[in-house]
């Protein structure tokens, strides 16, 4: 995998939802300052209001922040630039779950992305593929692996053409296909599979008593030890069976979910929800990287965001 790099959040002050801000508060302060004394944080905000209250709260920590109005949610991951191989390369945000329910938010994300960029003086090409970025995890040596949520949000491309895309734009030398998640309105990959290194990668797992669960994401490893061969070192991480205790109001829970883990660098935020299967993926994790340090974010306030569909790596973005 890649070095260490930049991390991006957006903090909610002013998004509709200001009850994630709890959550952040704690996750800022406790998590990523404490652990993350070399990366450099930014923070993207919603208005200059939002900007002061940051800088006020955290003002004893170095940071960036910057201004984008556009910017009208916390799931930064799906509507920033994908980096991939070093290269940065921003598809176009218009996912038709949002068309159904917050059809306002596509154009305005799609153009908080390209903002991102442009403040922190990134270059970047532009494609017209529709792609969340929540749908993208690398190896960062030239393998990618999708769902077929791709091919659904861009039906007037063939699969070849597709592929072809995302091979020349992101320097891919393989593209994986995946079926979605069953219940998974995003449709995105990184709550089921996720690399930690170029040759080690972690596939989503459940208890027994959630055999429908089961026996997709065996399917899935099976499919991917096919695709991927014998050099990969493929381990399964125990997620919940999903759990909603705090009603989502658009998208199923994300409570319980272990593989939408955070990871800079050799450090690994994982989620820990305070359920029966948080211990046993805690040792996945940590048997299995003994060269990586595996934090736990046990907090209350992480219900607020997992509520409502997503959970680390959904709110963060690196370049």
């Amino acid at each position: 995998m890649e070095k260490d790099k930049n991390l991006v959040l957006v903090y909610p002050y002013g998004i509709w939802r200001n009850f994630y801000i709890a959550f952040y508060d704690v996750f800022i302060r406790d998590y990523l300052f404490k652990y993350l004394e070399n990366v450099k944080i930014t923070f993207i905000v919603k208005d200059k209001i939002g900007k002061l209250l940051i800088e006020e709260k955290f003002k004893c920590f170095d940071f960036n922040v910057y201004v984008i109005q556009e910017t009208l949610d916390i799931w930064i991951r799906d509507w920033a630039p994908i980096v991939c191989n070093n290269i940065i390369v921003k598809a176009k945000f218009s996912p038709k779950y949002l068309k159904r329910a917050y059809k306002y938010q596509s154009v305005p994300l799609d153009t908080a992305g390209k903002k991102i960029a442009d403040k922190l003086n990134l270059k970047y090409s532009e494609i017209s593929i529709v792609l969340d970025g929540g749908n993208f995890v690398h190896n960062g040596h030239g393998v990618c692996i999708i769902t077929n949520r791709v091919i659904t949000e861009n039906e007037n491309l063939s699969i070849g053409e597709i592929e072809k895309i995302l091979k020349e734009s992101y320097n891919l030398n393989k593209v994986v296909f995946v079926p979605v998640e069953p219940g998974d309105e995003t449709g995105h990959i990184d709550g089921m599979v996720r690399f930690t290194d170029e040759k080690t990668l972690f596939i989503a797992d459940y208890p027994d008593e959630y055999e429908k669960g089961k026996v997709f994401m065996d399917n899935v490893e099976i499919l991917l030890r096919e695709k991927l061969g014998p050099d990969y070192k493929i381990i399964r991480l125990l997620n919940e069976v999903p759990v909603d205790l705090h009603k989502a109001l658009s998208f199923p829970s994300a409570v319980g979910n272990h593989t939408n883990f955070l990871q800079i660098g050799n450090k690994i935020f994982m989620p820990d929800f305070k359920l029966k299967t948080d211990e046993q993926a805690y040792m996945s994790l940590k048997n299995n990287l003994e060269n990586h340090e595996i934090i736990r974010v046990n907090c209350r306030e992480l219900y607020s965001i997992a509520s409502d569909g997503g959970v680390l790596n959904c709110i963060s973005w690196q370049y």
